[in-house]
């Protein structure tokens, strides 16, 4: 069993890893980012694009003053990549395919995570992500064999915040 499905865990540095890849460590055990929905890893993987977090800016009109104060409102909406990754199920998939649905828009947006962990397992840093759908999606070239892992080559999520967690060490 993999550990896609499963809550993340920081105190089993093998956890991630030997079961993701089989039981075995392989030479590539390097960074990885896993994504957290519900709580429950649903996929994993080896590079990510766009992991900022901006603030939008507002102008606010206060008496006295000629021009307007800016102040920082709320996080800004945003999108980021990550690219060559699998997951156990189609779970990924559907999130994606619910959003092209009008009826259900405003239930396939989903908060979670990108939790990047180094090449033991451990957690090292965190981004939650807020009302967030899939925007983008390459999967793979031939029809997944039930017993493997699908691969994702690319995923786009676009969201409506993106929070940094900073873990102390």
């Amino acid at each position: 069993m993999s550990s896609i499905g499963r809550p993340a865990r920081r105190d089993d540095p093998d956890d991630v890893f030997a079961e993701f890849f089989g039981g075995e460590r392989h030479a590539d055990t390097g960074e990885r980012y896993l994504v957290e929905l519900e709580s429950l890893v649903v996929a994993i993987f080896k590079r990510c694009e766009g992991l900022t977090a901006r603030r939008q800016v507002i102008e606010v009109q206060e008496g006295g003053r000629e021009k307007p104060v800016k102040r920082l409102g709320p996080y800004a909406e945003g999108a980021f990549t990550l690219l060559e990754g699998e997951a156990d199920g189609p779970d990924i998939f559907r999130w994606y395919e619910r959003g092209r649905e009008a009826d259900h828009m405003a239930s396939s947006r989903r908060s979670g995570s990108v939790i990047l962990v180094d090449r033991r397992g451990l957690e090292v840093a965190r981004w939650k992500f807020r009302h967030a759908m899939v925007s983008g999606w390459d999967g793979p070239a031939e029809a997944p064999d039930p017993a493997e892992p699908y691969a994702i080559g690319r995923l786009e999520v676009t969201h409506e915040g993106l929070e940094m967690v900073i873990h102390d060490r």
